[in-house]
Formats: C-alpha cells, structure tokens, sequence
C-alpha cells in the first residue's frame, strides 16, 4: 500500500487528501440540510445566522488547507506557473473570511446566539490577528517564489506553519462553539429531532475517523523525502559528510533526490581537485627548497630523485646523466638498487636512450597485454609500471638528464600533473648546477695556474738576487722579468697564443708531410680540447685528430698532456703502429690523472677521443685506428666510414682495453681522407633548432671531396657559421681533410 502510494506524483496525492476532505464537507452540508429541514420556529434563525457561520468556517478551514497544500507543492516544484493558482486561491479566501465577518456580526447583534457563545469574541480575534500574520508571510513566500529563491521559499513555508496551525486551531473552535450553540439551539427548539441529528453525527464522524489516518499517511508520505533533503541540506551546510540520499518514490521528490545526489558527486569530485591542487602547490614548494639548498650535483639528483619516488609512491627509481651522447647512472632509489640496474645507455637504445632521442616521455605496462621484453633501467624483464620521462634545458631543448620510475600501481592523475608542472624548473636547476660545477672546476685551474706562477715569481726574484753583480745583465734580466711577469700576469689570454704555436699551421704541415691538406679548428672559448698531431717518422706520415674531454681552459690542457704523450710515443720511442700508440697512450693518461684506483670513487674521469692515420706512401697503404672516433673516406665520390673503437682513451679503469687497427690499400686512387671531432656534428642551429648530425657532415663531405683544399675549408667554415647563425657553440670544432694521390 505503501510503495502504490509512493509512486503517485505529488499532484495525485494532493487531489487524493483534498477529495477525501470535500467528501468530509459535502457529508457536513447534507447533515446541516436534513437538521435544518426538520427543525421548526427559531430553527429558521439558526438557518439563517449560524449555518451560514458554520459553513464558512467550514470552508475557511478547507480554503486555507488547500492553500497550504499549494503552498508546499510550490515549494519542493518551484513552478512559476502555478503562482496564479495560489493567488486564485487567496483571493477565495479573502471573500471567505468577509462572508464570515458579516456572519460574525449578526450572530453578535443577535443577543440570544451572543450569551450562547460568549467565547466567540476573544477567539475569533485571535483567528483574526493570525490569519493577518499569516497573509504577511504568504506575501513573502509569494514573493521569494517569484525570484525561485527555493531556499528561502521553504524557510518561510516553515515559519508559516505555526500560523498554520494557530488559525486552524481557532477555526476548529469556531466551529467547536458553533456546534455548540447549534446543539443547544435544536434541544431547545425540537427536543424532537435530537436523537435524528445525534444518529446524523454519527453517521458523519465514521467517514471522518476513516479519513483522517488515510490524510495523515498521504502527508507523510510527501513530508517523509522532503524531511530526509532538508536534513540533507543542513549536513552539508554544517560541513558534515554525505554519501547519498535514498527515495524510493518516482515522483518530484524522488527526480529531486536524484538531482540533489548528482551534486553531490559533483561537490565531491571539485573537492577532491582541489584537495590534489593544494597537494601538488605543497610538493612543488618542497622541492623548491631542495633546489635551492643544492651544492653538488650529486647530492641534488640523488635528493630530486628521493623526493619524486616517494611522492609518485614509487618503489624505485634511476636518475641518468647526459655524458656527450650518452646518459650514465647517477643517482637510483632505493641506493642498494645502483649494483643491480643499467649503467648507461647510449642516445636512442633501451626506454632511457629513446626517451632523450625523442625528448618525450614513455610508459610501459605489464599489464597491458605486452608479450615483448624491453631494455630498462631494471634490467632486461618485463616491468610492471615504467614510466620514463625527460628533464629537458630550456634554450636548446637539450635533454640534460632521464629519470625512471618504477610502481606496481598505476600512476595517478596527481602524480602526472606533479611530474609535469616539476620538468621545466628542474631543467634549469640541472643546468645551473652543471654550469657552476664547470665554473668551479675552472676557477680551480686558474687558482693552480696562479700558483704556478707565483712559484714562478719566487724563482725569478730568487733569480734576480743571484745577478746582481753584473750590472748590465741585472738591467738585461730587470726587463726580461718584467716582460715575464706581464706574460705570466696574462697566463690565460697567453694560452691561446701557446696552444696555436704548439699546434703548428697547415703550411708548415703541408711542406713537411707533402701531402696537401686543410686543418678548420674553431675553439669553443678561445683555447680548444681539441688537437691534432701531425709529423713524418720513419717516412711514415702520421695524422692524428683528437677531442679531449671538456673545453676552455681545462680541455686545452689535457689536450697538451695528449699532444706531450704522442710526442714521447712516437718521436722518443719511434713507434708507428696504430694500435700500439692508442694502447700506451691509453696507459699513460690514466697514470696521469691516477684513473687506476677503482676503488676511488672522486678519481678523475677525464680522456679523449682520438683518430691516428699512419700513410706509407711507398705501398700506397693507410693504416687507421680510433678510439670513439671514426674515419671518412671518398673514393671515386662514393664515401667510406670506418667505425671506431667504443671505448675512449683514458676515462676509467677498466680491464685491459683493446684497440684495433685498419688498413686501407689506396690502389693509386684519388682518395679524400676526413677526420673530425664530434663538435661540428653536436653544433646546435637550422631553422629547428637542431644538431647538424653526422649524417649531415657526411654529405657535406660528399659534396665538397672534388673541390680544392682551400675552397672545402672555406666552405666547411661557412656551413659551421650558417648553421650557428650567432647560436652559442656547443663544443670544440675540428675538421681535417688530406688528399692522398691527388690527381696532377
């Protein structure tokens, strides 16, 4: 009975309460007719003044009732169009309580119904005072529902329920005392007809009795949802937590639940952004702070990466290093995970190398239905969650750095939004670190230079002390020291000077070795890690081309330890076989900078890459080898690469490295030989902003092997300046090419 109930729109339930209560009325007035037939004499004054009195409180009670129905379906529909119904209504009403009014008077002036009914003054003025109060409010209510401000429409509704219920009670004792009076009036008057209008009653009250639980179970049954929203409502507004309101009905209230429960999830769905907003300001701040705190570019990978694992939820995580074109381990989480995981991957190989190529993220997912293994920092497995991402620097779109995480849930969408918002910042915190720690080394070098020199100062005052006992050798040596100290003062703009003297012209080359050749090398910072060696021993002509690690100041100097090192191999020791020069010369750098501790772990990790080109012209036969540095040759415009070796001169100890060597047999053909660093390939510039590439470089050299020496030099300097066009250069250039055979 209930649910059948339930699911009958409001409108229905309305009709249902209002006919059960017409039945009441229409029972009432054929009860009040069949009294007032039977009754005689003054019942005509009863007839006349107090029936009519009856009856409009009657219909007062009814009116208002409906109108308060009205009121309440209004209310929960928030219908503009039933405005005019509830004004309709009013204004029944209103001509209602005139009717009474008039009644009203004629029962007073009536002194036998006026004794009868003594109490009917005072409650009729309370009725009247409430019914004015409640006409107020209904205004209000009329108005607020005019403006569909809901919430404010069944506040009042509320409030007009006390006065609801005030002028119900007094009507009801209108009525109460009417009855009264009519009972008294017919004893009186027909003591005959008493036991008829008591059997009448009766008849009347049954109906009433029955009506009134099937009225009071309708009320609730709109009452109960719009109680269960308005509790709703005021939890929500008191900050509590609100899962879901239940309502079986189908009707108004029941679509009102329905809406009112999606806004809920929608209130919860903005509070959870909001929630992971402030989440993400609060990680971004604290990693500011670690930012800002770094000093070593160890510590602050090692504290970037700590921060990201843990905050992604992450259970490991690697950091690599950009190390030329490769990215190297340098930091992971947990620290034990450093034994057991990739230490480098060269630029496009495995997730990590594909990821700085590309400089986008990847993810795999074992769940994803992968059934292929992929080279990852973890190993050579399938993973269950990898996502791989890039720390780009900013003006060159360089990748500085790749950081790998591992998790065994999927990433969340807080997480992503984390990673994003943190790339760009710490792409300029990497490169700031990695500029003042190549400051610092710099600043090193210079301090030690300055020591030299100083030493260097003792020694020439030590030095004027000692002659000053030959006058016209003090004034001599007075002036050659004063010359030495500006020079000496001028160490670093003097290095450049030194570096080109040591590296002797391509003229002076050319003369000795008789073989024509161009030499373009363009230091990054006046003084070049770059070198090339070339001299003529045994008559074997020698041609090396070599990038020692860094540039500036501290490149240049290593470059003179690898150009006194190749002086000592093979003008002092008169070796001339490739692959021997590059092993002893292997030896020798890592002696010098003490490379062969293993167990040191701040052991210098400096070296080069280098190209040696040994020709015998008396069998016409070119002997190459290289560390990390190939050889291009053109025969007949078709080019040749010759790979080098993948291990670099020096850099660290390893087990004993091998290194080849190739033999090239000319035949007495034309041949272009070309040597180069990898500077001018690593040269950033185009309209893209790109690097020029070595495939790039191959065709040049295609394009330019027929020409003259000194048009390709003029040309290859050229392609290098366009390229730049004012960009920053990137490293160290050095391109030669020789001609052997050349045609007459």
């Amino acid at each position: 009975m209930k649910k059948y109930f339930q699911n009958l729109k409001i409108t229905t339930k309305l009709i249902v309460s209002f006919s059960i209560i017409l039945f009441l009325g229409v029972s009432v007035n054929i009860y009040s007719n069949i009294s007032l037939y039977f009754i005689k004499g003054n019942t005509n004054n009863i007839s006349n003044i107090l029936i009519p009195s009856l009856k409009s409180i009657t219909e007062i009670r009814l009116l208002i009732s409906n109108y308060r129905s009205l009121q309440m379906n209004h209310a929960s529909t928030n219908d503009s169009n039933k405005m005019a119904d509830l004004d309709l209504e009013m204004k029944r009403i209103d001509e209602t309580v005139r009717k009474e009014k008039e009644n009203y008077e004629r029962i007073i002036q009536d002194g036998k119904w006026a004794i009868k009914i003594s109490k009917l003054d005072s409650i009729y003025a309370v009725f009247k005072h409430s019914w004015i109060l409640y006409l107020q409010e209904s205004q209000q209510f009329s108005d607020y529902s005019r403006k569909y401000d809901k919430n404010k429409s069944l506040e009042i509704l509320d409030n007009m329920y006390i006065k609801y219920a005030t002028i119900t009670e007094a009507i009801v004792e209108l009525e109460i005392l009417h009855k009264k009076a009519f009972e008294k009036a017919v004893i009186e008057e027909e003591t005959y007809y008493t036991n008829n209008v008591i059997a009448n009653l009766v008849l009347i009250f049954i109906p009433i009795l029955v009506a009134i639980p099937i009225i009071y179970f309708l009320v609730f049954l709109i009452r109960e949802p719009i109680v269960k929203l308005k509790k709703a409502a005021e939890d929500i507004s008191h900050g509590k937590d609100v899962n879901k309101v239940f309502i079986n009905s189908i009707d108004e209230v029941g679509v009102l639940a329905k809406v009112f429960n999606k806004m809920l999830l929608d209130i919860r769905g903005k509070e959870q952004k909001i929630k992971e907003s402030s989440q993400i300001v609060e990680w971004r701040s604290e990693l500011n702070e670690i930012m800002q705190m770094a000093d070593s570019l160890q510590k602050f990978s090692q504290e970037v990466l700590n921060y990201v694992t843990e905050k992604t939820g992450s259970v490991a995580g690697a950091l690599y290093l950009k190390e030329k074109d490769s990215y190297r381990l340098k930091s992971t989480y947990p620290h034990s995970l450093a034994k057991h995981i990739r230490q480098d991957f060269e630029l496009g190989e495995g997730l990590v190398g594909q990821v700085a190529l590309e400089k986008t993220e990847k993810r795999f997912f074992k769940d994803a239905g992968v059934r292929f293994q992929v080279s990852h920092a973890f190993g050579e497995e399938i993973p269950s969650k990898i996502w791989v991402f890039p720390i780009i620097e900013s003006k060159y779109k360089e990748v500085l750095a790749v950081i790998e995480l591992g998790k065994i849930e999927h990433f969340k969408g807080i997480h992503e939004t984390f990673i994003e918002l943190i790339q760009s910042p710490l792409g300029i915190a990497f490169q700031s670190i990695l500029r003042k720690e190549e400051i610092n080394s710099q600043s090193l070098t210079l301090i030690k230079i300055n020591e030299e020199l100083e030493e260097k100062h003792l020694a020439l005052e030590q030095q004027n002390e000692e002659i000053q006992t030959q006058k016209e050798e003090i004034e001599h040596q007075h002036k050659k020291l004063e010359e030495q100290n500006k020079l000496l003062d001028e160490s670093i703009k003097r290095a450049e000077f030194i570096q080109k003297a040591i590296l002797r012209p391509e003229s002076e080359i050319q003369k000795e070795l008789e073989i024509p050749m161009f030499i373009f090398l363009e230091p990054h910072s006046k003084v070049s890690g770059d070198f090339y060696w070339c001299k003529e021993v045994n008559k074997k002509k020698i041609i090396i081309a070599a990038d020692c690690t860094g540039h500036g100041i501290p490149g240049a100097m290593i470059s003179m330890i690898g150009y006194d090192i190749l002086n000592q191999i093979i003008n002092l020791h008169n070796i001339t076989q490739v692959d021997k020069i590059l092993s002893i010369l292997d030896e020798e750098i890592i002696k010098v900078f003490h490379q062969d501790d293993i167990n040191d772990k701040e052991a210098n990790h400096d070296g080069m890459d280098i190209s040696i080109c040994i020709y015998d012209a008396e069998n016409d036969i070119l002997e190459y080898g290289g560390a990390k540095n190939g050889l291009i040759y053109i025969q007949d415009n078709i080019l040749q690469e010759i790979k080098a070796c993948k291990v670099g001169i020096g850099g660290s100890f390893r087990d004993k490295k091998i290194f080849e060597s190739h033999r090239i047999e000319l035949k007495g053909k034309d041949t272009m030989i070309y040597l180069s660093s990898d500077g001018y390939q690593d040269q950033f510039g185009g309209k893209e902003n790109k690097k020029f590439m070595r495939s790039q470089l191959k065709k040049l050299f295609l394009q330019l092997n027929n020409l003259p020496l000194d048009e390709q030099k003029r040309r290859i300097k050229e392609e290098f300046y366009d390229w730049k066009s004012g960009q920053f250069q990137t490293d160290d250039v050095l391109v030669m090419g020789f001609r052997l055979n050349a045609r007459s």
